[in-house]
């Protein structure tokens, strides 16, 4: 990062959150800090035994403009399929510019408490 680059994290909303057993639920990624992001390549790790993914939608259509400020860049839907805390983590973030320069984008992690 250059000297006086924001910083880009990418971050999981909600910040914590707790679900029954059996219910689905839903977990936005957005992006804080872009500057004319164009893509957002990253991994989401999570324990898929005890947490089933239902569905990944994307914020934004491919031939979109760049992504400038804060946004949601995709939602992802989970089911919980046994209690426990489970941490989902994203991780390998990068950012991809419009001019097509990639940089290092933070990752983030948060807990689900599935009762």
């Amino acid at each position: 990062m250059a000297p006086g680059e924001a910083s880009v994290t990418l971050e999981l909303d909600p910040t914590a959150i707790s679900v029954a057993t059996g219910a689905t639920f839903t977990l936005h990624v957005a992006i804080s800090g872009a500057k004319d992001v164009h893509s957002v390549p990253f991994r989401v790790t999570y324990d898929k035994e005890r947490l089933g993914t239902v569905e990944i939608t994307p914020s934004r259509p491919p031939e979109s403009e760049g992504i400038s400020g804060r946004g949601v860049v995709i939602t992802l839907t989970f089911q919980a399929k046994t209690t426990g805390r489970f941490p989902v983590k994203i991780t390998k973030a990068a950012i991809v510019h419009n001019d097509h320069q990639t940089s290092a984008a933070s990752g983030w992690e948060i807990t689900v408490s599935v009762q």
